[in-house]
């Protein structure tokens, strides 16, 4: 993102404010993929408003760089290149994230199957072959 703002507001001269912001929100929702279960906000939900910023800030690009594709590209390209790195580290700290929400969503599914399994057992139903299944 940086890359291309940079592009644009150096090489071409146009406004890149709404770039800048498109690129401050993405970062923003950045922090939430680490924290899901801590601010209540659903790791699905995170993500596809990263890729709702991530449009609007592509269609908006498109439209300030206009004909000037092959150095836009150029620009990005480079970036990429030197950031090589940085994305390896993003992709796992992304793979981390998914899998620490998968496991809190197993434990929390887990947790109240047992409760419900708990509150049968005090009311004398035989959870014998239901508690089999769950501890599986």
């Amino acid at each position: 993102m940086d890359a291309l703002i940079t592009y644009i507001k150096d090489t071409l001269g146009k406004d890149t404010t709404n770039l800048e912001a498109y690129r401050d929100d993405f970062v923003a929702k950045k922090g939430d993929l680490k924290t899901p279960a801590q601010n209540n906000q659903p790791l699905g939900q995170t993500i596809s408003e990263m890729k709702q910023i991530a449009i609007s800030f592509r269609d908006e690009a498109r439209t300030l760089v206009g004909e000037n594709k092959t150095g836009a590209l150029l620009a990005v390209k480079q970036a990429l290149e030197e950031n090589k790195p940085i994305f390896c580290t993003l992709t796992a700290d992304a793979r981390s994230a998914h899998k620490q929400h998968n496991l809190e969503a197993f434990d929390y599914i887990n947790t109240k199957s047992q409760s419900k399994l708990d509150e049968g057992k005090a009311k004398g139903y035989d959870i014998a072959e239901l508690q089999a299944a769950l501890t599986r």
